[in-house]
């Protein structure tokens, strides 16, 4: 499921659902959401940045799964 509205909080709900259902995945669609979207438990994001700037979305992500969350989080606010 992709959400795209900015609600962290009804975004992690989404999340911990996605965790307990078979093939069922949460994507964030903000490029401002990334980080929160994976800090709470999202797989990742469907959104406009990523075809303009793929490899910053991807550096994102990288980060934030090799346990790096500062820097994912640095990343994330440039």
């Amino acid at each position: 499921m992709k959400d795209s509205d900015g609600n962290l909080a009804y975004f992690e709900e989404v999340a911990r659902v996605a965790s307990e259902v078979d093939d069922f995945s949460a994507f964030t669609g903000g490029d401002n959401m990334l980080f929160p979207a994976l800090a709470v438990g999202g797989q990742g994001i469907i959104g406009a940045t990523v075809n303009v700037m793929p490899d910053v979305e991807r550096a994102i992500y990288d980060a934030f799964q090799a346990g790096e969350h500062d820097r994912a989080l640095a990343l994330q606010r440039e």
